[in-house]
């Protein structure tokens, strides 16, 4: 196994703070070794983030503008750089785009001939080989996090679910039940407010009325209906949900002033609404 040191990229500066994650770095500058070439690491803007040694070229980074536009011309991620093309370059990408750029650098004069050819092919092989290693590391590193993700939010929502059973009595009654409901959301889920109304007859008529809530609530019962005819709109759609928000841009409806982001999911069965949250 290879020191943690290994797969750190540093910035030459004293504090040498970590710029990157690369796994199996140390051991491909070993395997470059063997071949009298020394590894420098660049961002793709040209920053070094590995210094190689004293026996290399100390203005590589201008090789990487040039790997980089070669690796997406070409569509692969080694190349070969300079007015000689005789300069190995190594393009790791991450999300489609580029993510490092490796410069080989020989510490020996370059030999032409059959020699040269054959370094070529087993410095692309290696290269080629550590930037798949590479892609598929990102990949299953995706994954995790998506998984972790989608295990958090099981979590959670398992937790509620627990909550809410637990705390239930058969001689609570539902406005106290709903309310439980509404502090057991807030504590999952950070909200500015929230409010649950149900269907109430009110005066002989159907009304939405405020049956629980927490925090700031800035839709009253008169603004309750017009929000229920506003997600039937979107339910009808196709959509679960009303979902509003000035993050990518203005507003689909009107709402009162202090709503910066807004969800209303339906309560009830199938096509019978009797409330929103």
């Amino acid at each position: 196994m290879n020191p943690p040191t290994d797969n750190l990229l540093q910035h030459p500066a004293a504090e040498a703070v970590t710029a990157s994650y690369i796994p199996g770095l140390g051991t491909l500058a070993e395997r470059l070794e063997q071949v009298d070439c020394v590894l420098t690491v660049y961002d793709p803007d040209g920053t070094l983030l590995y210094p190689a040694g004293a026996d290399s070229d100390p203005h590589g980074g201008r090789y990487v503008a040039e790997a980089v536009a070669q690796s997406a011309d070409h569509g692969r991620p080694v190349v070969f750089c300079g007015s000689d093309a005789d300069i190995p370059a190594c393009v790791l990408t991450a999300d489609d785009r580029p993510y490092a750029v490796l410069i080989i650098q020989p510490t020996c004069p370059t030999v032409r001939g059959g020699s040269q050819q054959r370094e070529r092919i087993y410095l692309t092989w290696i290269l080629e080989e550590f930037a798949e290693t590479f892609a598929h590391s990102r990949r299953i590193r995706g994954q995790i996090e998506s998984i972790s993700s989608e295990l958090s939010q099981a979590y959670e929502e398992i937790i509620l679910l627990y909550n809410l059973s637990t705390h239930m009595k058969v001689t609570q009654s539902i406005p106290a039940y709903l309310q439980m409901a509404c502090d057991e959301v807030t504590q999952l889920i950070p909200v500015e407010g929230i409010g649950l109304f149900l269907d109430k007859k009110m005066d002989g008529r159907k009304q939405l009325t405020l049956t629980a809530g927490a925090g700031v609530m800035h839709i009253d019962p008169a603004k309750a209906d017009l929000l229920q005819m506003q997600l039937t709109s979107e339910l009808a759609r196709g959509r679960e949900a009303l979902l509003d928000s000035t993050v990518d841009g203005p507003f689909r409806y009107t709402w009162p002033n202090g709503i910066h982001n807004i969800i209303a999911v339906p309560l009830g069965e199938k096509d019978r609404m009797v409330g929103m949250l």
